[in-house]
């Protein structure tokens, strides 16, 4: 079972982008409290409910990320979901798929320096509307493995 990781923020489009690329069974969805600008948990449910109706099926996991321009926060939420990801289902790093491109800055880093850790890979997603008549939007990121979490 391959397991998609995506940190969201005020942009969602990139998500369904992405899982274009390829089967989908289980993403989870990391995202920021409700601000005053802006209402993440219902950009959340909005995404779910498009996943849905584009994948039916699809089990989907809405994960609060405390503090958005904390590294720590978001790290240890991907770190969470791999080691539960590796003991109750199975699943090898390499089966883990983590989208670096929605949120912060801060989450997009805690993104990458989640998947250089855990080995697993990582894709950004360009842009549809800058970026015209792409064979492909996704692009994997050449994560080397280190192999420092067990």
């Amino acid at each position: 079972m391959v397991v998609h990781i995506a940190v969201i923020g005020t942009a969602t489009a990139h998500v369904i982008e992405w899982l274009r690329s390829g089967p989908i069974e289980k993403i989870y969805l990391l995202h920021s409290r409700k601000s005053a600008k802006d209402d993440f948990p219902k950009k959340a449910r909005d995404l779910e409910k498009q996943i849905k109706k584009l994948y039916p099926g699809v089990e989907i996991i809405k994960r609060v990320i405390e503090n958005a321009f904390n590294l720590d926060d978001t790290q240890d939420a991907i770190s969470e979901i791999i080691y539960y990801e590796r003991k109750e289902n199975k699943v090898e790093n390499q089966e883990i798929k983590i989208n670096v491109t929605g949120g912060t800055a801060v989450q997009a880093a805690a993104a990458v320096l989640s998947a250089f850790k855990h080995g697993t890979k990582a894709y950004y997603i360009l842009n549809r509307r800058k970026n015209k008549n792409l064979d492909s939007y996704v692009e994997e990121l050449p994560i080397p493995s280190l192999g420092i979490v067990n």
